[in-house]
């Protein structure tokens, strides 16, 4: 049932995303002869962060056209293994309201540069203090209001960002540091939504796992980033066909994102 339901996709030029907790060369190869069958095989995407052969994805690249600060900050929650609390929630645990608001200050400046950013470049704005600088002075000539001020309260105690920096790590050494950290990768979400591409993504919960739930979400978060702005735009695009293969754990999140999205979008759970 997969394999047709991906078939019949692929062949009406669908936008097709396939993201899988195991990294299998026989899925592979199966997800490729169907788009083969099809003519599409230019059009297929492949994310996977262990193999050196994948392409490159940059899973916090800002796709939603609004409130970008908001945007980024909820990416770089999910970087760290967490939500962004809605506004009735109190944030507990880890993110107390002192972390919470200086995550969204730090959110709230690097997005005031209105450019796309890394998740190496979020950890050296909070490690590095002359990276830190050349941000700052970015920020001023672009005319982020107040940069410096609000960069100097910021840093004013120095283990402020330790939690956060601890969990940011992960994300910027290898094998996750080549494929995620890059400022134009070969995988851009509005196009493939725009032009119905095909994207496979194996993200192994074995050998990735501080990452891989996180990075499930980021490019579910993408699309229905993309495709609400597409829409917005009055730009059509093509039905989004989501299937996700032993990754139940996404189940709940993918159900609570924008039902407005559901009518371009079509769920599969493989079990």
């Amino acid at each position: 049932m997969k394999d047709s339901m991906i078939y019949q996709n692929v062949l009406r030029s669908s936008t097709v995303v396939y993201i899988t907790g195991k990294c299998s060369v026989n899925d592979l190869d199966i997800f490729l002869d169907l788009a083969n069958r099809t003519g599409r095989t230019k059009d297929v995407k492949y994310f996977n962060p262990l193999d050196k052969t994948s392409n490159t994805l940059n899973p916090i690249a800002l796709v939603n056209g609004i409130e970008p600060e908001m945007e980024l900050a909820s990416q770089i929650m999910r970087v760290l293994g967490s939500e962004l609390p809605s506004m009735q929630e109190r944030p507990g645990g880890f993110y107390r309201e002192f972390e919470l608001s200086r995550l969204l200050e730090v959110c709230a400046l690097l997005s005031g540069l209105g450019r796309f950013l890394t998740i190496k470049d979020f950890y050296l704005f909070l490690t590095d203090e002359s990276f830190r600088k050349r941000i700052v002075i970015e920020g001023c000539k672009k005319g982020v209001p107040h940069m410096k001020s609000r960069v100097r309260t910021l840093f004013k105690k120095k283990d402020t960002f330790e939690g956060m920096i601890s969990r940011l790590r992960p994300w910027i050494i290898e094998p996750m540091n080549s494929k995620v950290n890059v400022l134009n990768p070969d995988i851009n979400i509005v196009d493939l939504i725009s032009k119905g591409g095909i994207l496979y993504c194996a993200l192994s919960r074995a050998s990735v796992s501080a990452c891989a739930n996180s990075l499930g979400r980021q490019i579910i978060a993408q699309v229905f980033g993309a495709s609400k702005m597409l829409r917005r735009n009055q730009v059509k695009h093509p039905p989004i066909l989501f299937i996700l293969d032993e990754f139940p754990d996404l189940v709940p999140f993918l159900n609570s994102l924008d039902p407005l999205c559901h009518g371009r979008v079509g769920f599969y759970w493989a079990e």
